[in-house]
C-alpha cells in the first residue's frame, strides 16, 4: 500500500514506535524506519536544518525549519510502499502512545495521518 508522508512526519513516526518488544515486533519497526527515516542528505530537499548523530540518524539538536508557516517546504510528501504488517504496528504505537496520553500538539497530525491508514 502506498501512503504519502512529509518530513515531518518521517521524523515523527520513528520516534512513535515502541523502543522496545519482541524481536519480531522490533524486526518490522526497524524495517519501517528504514522505509521512512528521514536522512541527512535530504535535509536541504525540506529546508530543514540539525546536528544529526552519525550513529543513530536522529536529530542531537532542535530541528530548525519544522514550522510549516515559515518552512512550506516541510509538507513536500514522498510515497512510501507499506505493507499491511507495518501499517498495523504504526497504528498500534499510535493507539498505546493515545491510550498513555502521549499524544502532544507537535505529532497530532502524524498521529491522524496514521490512524487514517488502511
Amino acid at each position: 500500500m502506498k501512503f504519502k508522508l512529509n518530513a515531518k512526519d518521517r521524523l515523527i513516526i520513528p520516534n512513535l514506535l515502541p523502543p522496545e518488544g519482541t524481536m519480531l515486533e522490533q524486526t518490522v519497526v526497524k524495517e519501517i524506519i528504514d522505509k521512512v527515516r528521514l536522512h541527512s542528505k535530504e535535509f536541504s530537499k525540506y529546508g530543514v536544518i540539525s546536528n544529526v548523530c552519525l550513529h543513530c540518524q536522529r536529530p542531537i539538536t532542535n530541528l530548525e525549519g519544522l514550522d510549516p508557516e515559515t518552512n512550506p517546504k516541510i509538507l513536500i510528501e514522498d510515497e512510501f510502499d507499506l505493507n499491511k504488517i507495518q501499517t498495523d504496528a504504526m497504528k498500534d504505537a499510535v493507539k498505546k502512545k493515545d491510550d498513555d496520553k502521549k499524544i502532544n500538539q507537535g505529532i497530532l497530525d502524524t498521529c491522524e495521518k496514521i490512524k487514517k491508514m488502511r
